[in-house]
């Protein structure tokens, strides 16, 4: 992806992001993203929720939607991508707010990718949950990183939070070798 793509990019998960925020979710989460949080979660949530069948059917709209550039499974990915923001259901009046934002994107947003994958423009570049889940533990490894350097500058190291903090570094470590290791 280019400049100019990977600047519209962005500005495009922004105006997700405030669509997310106005209909009640967290500002850091994609609609994508909460949708496909209640579609796959497997929490009490899930199992008591009388209203799962409205997050399977916006998951279709926008799967189908964004099929062009992001392949089948678009909210699963994006709820994986984000899995450790938390998401906000909302009330049904929420819902139904969403809903609008949802149907009302997805035809705009669908008319031109599905006119820019029929001129083969864009293409399908579906991504599996193992890239996701490389990206997830990369970022996770930045944030240590970051954390760590604090403990630096501020001389915090007998904090006895970051002495889990550091524990639990070095479990992620050895997971992700494990992965590396199955992957290969």
């Amino acid at each position: 992806m280019g400049k100019i793509g990977s600047t519209l990019y962005n500005i495009g998960v922004a105006v997700d992001q405030f669509g997310n925020t106005l209909a009640g979710g967290y500002a850091d989460n994609t609609i994508s993203a909460r949708v496909g949080f209640y579609a796959h979660e497997k929490s009490e949530y899930r199992l008591k929720s009388i209203v799962k069948p409205y997050w399977l059917l916006m998951q279709l709209v926008i799967n189908t939607t964004f099929y062009p550039v992001d392949g089948w499974g678009h909210c699963h990915k994006a709820y994986h991508k984000e899995v450790g923001n938390g998401f906000k259901d909302g009330s049904d009046i929420i819902r139904f707010l969403l809903s609008f934002i949802i149907i009302g994107a997805s035809i705009l947003i669908g008319v031109v990718l599905y006119t820019l994958w029929i001129l083969q423009i864009v293409r399908p570049n579906p991504k599996s949950l193992q890239d996701i889940a490389i990206q997830g533990f990369n970022k996770m490894d930045r944030m240590i990183v970051s954390g760590m350097e604090i403990t630096r500058e501020k001389e915090v190291l007998s904090d006895p939070l970051l002495q889990k903090s550091r524990k639990t570094s070095a479990n992620l470590d050895v997971l992700v070798k494990a992965i590396e290791e199955r992957v290969k």
